[in-house]
């Protein structure tokens, strides 16, 4: 059997941070076309103002937002970079949830790795 053709993940998504400065952006492989499948390699997070006061925290879940889908965490939800290996498939999806945020800031999530 062929092996599957990769191709590069560099994919994100940015939302807008409420009036209590907090957001959820989600991101995973699409339910419906494009690959099925990420082996994220890499997380970026980032707002429109990092390292400035308020700082958000940011932690990011799969599928669920419980104790169950934590992937991970950042105190510094405005400008954080991390490694992982962790591959989803189609249905599955990267949950971002920042708090204490500036409102109104624009926040991003940015995964990167390959897709097949």
């Amino acid at each position: 059997m062929a092996e599957p053709v990769r191709s590069t993940l560099n994919l994100g998504t940015t939302i807008v941070l409420d009036a209590s400065g907090g957001g959820t952006a989600t991101i995973g492989p699409d339910s419906s076309k494009g690959p099925a499948n990420w082996q994220i390699t890499g997380v970026i997070l980032l707002t429109d103002r990092p390292g400035q006061a308020p700082i958000p925290r940011a932690v990011v879940y799969l599928d669920t937002q419980s104790a169950n889908g934590t992937q991970g965490l950042s105190y510094d939800g405005s400008f954080a970079q991390g490694s992982t290996n962790l591959v989803i498939t189609r249905g599955q999806q990267l949950i971002c949830v920042w708090t204490g945020g500036q409102a109104g800031d624009e926040a991003s999530i940015t995964v990167t790795g390959e897709k097949w």
